[in-house]
């Protein structure tokens, strides 16, 4: 998404639909589906104006939500909240 290329994904259950967002910055395709991927690729190679504007969207939203500085201060948050949370859990069972 960084490079401004659409991505195609599997609709895992985990984090990869929620980076790339499904007929915004590329295709999610369900798992296994040969046929969908197959079908996902065919549309991007066949539309200029789609991959352009999947790519240029990938790339906003890679540079906006997953640059380093920010990434750094989200996962120095999630630390701080599970860190704060096991000591509220001791407090209560001591």
């Amino acid at each position: 998404m960084a490079a401004g290329v659409p991505v195609i994904n599997t609709d895992l259950n985990s984090g990869v639909p929620e980076v790339s967002l499904d007929g915004i910055t590329g295709i999610t395709v369900p798992p296994e589906d040969a046929n969908a991927l197959a079908q996902a690729i065919n549309m991007l190679l066949e539309n200029a104006a789609l991959r352009k504007s999947m790519g240029e969207a990938g790339r906003v939203r890679a540079h906006r939500e997953f640059e380093p500085g920010l990434m750094i201060e989200r996962t120095m948050k999630l630390y701080e909240e599970v860190l704060l949370e096991r000591q509220n859990r001791r407090s209560l069972t001591c």
